[in-house]
């Protein structure tokens, strides 16, 4: 019977397990953020609002690519946050300047990310929601 190889004469079983423990791995990490970290649950809720939004509204497939890029830029920026926190934590749970610096700079990453998000929502949404209101308040 012929066994597929591949690196380290690994079969393709073996690389198939390796896959799916890396996915379990991934969600697990997920899961646990939602139960654990409000930050990361507040982005997961607004994630879902401007999912509906985005449904709600007739946009076009380019913006719907830059939405799907801003919430899961936001969403990565805030597990990778939380991971940096953690690592730290791990070392020291004195007060430390270097530690604060790095917590600090992980932080200022998030934020970065969520406003250039949320001047993407702007671009896209606003203009929709303007004709949403003429339509609906103005009677134009």
């Amino acid at each position: 019977m012929f066994v597929f190889k591949l690196e380290n004469n690994k079969t393709m079983i073996d690389w198939i397990k390796s896959r799916t423990d890396s996915f379990r791995h991934a969600f697990a990490g997920i899961w646990h953020n939602l139960r654990n970290e409000p930050n990361f649950r507040f982005h997961v809720i607004f994630a879902f609002l401007v999912t509906a939004a985005s449904i709600y509204f007739p946009l076009t497939s380019i913006q719907w690519i830059f939405v799907a890029i801003a919430i899961s830029s936001v969403l990565s920026a805030e597990l990778l946050n939380t991971a940096v926190e953690k690592l730290c934590d791990r070392f020291t749970m004195d007060e430390d300047p270097d530690v604060k610096i790095i917590k600090d700079t992980a932080a200022a990453g998030v934020i970065i990310v969520t406003i250039a998000a949320v001047i993407t929502g702007l671009i896209i949404f606003l203009p929709y929601v303007i004709e949403w209101f003429q339509n609906h308040f103005t009677g134009s």
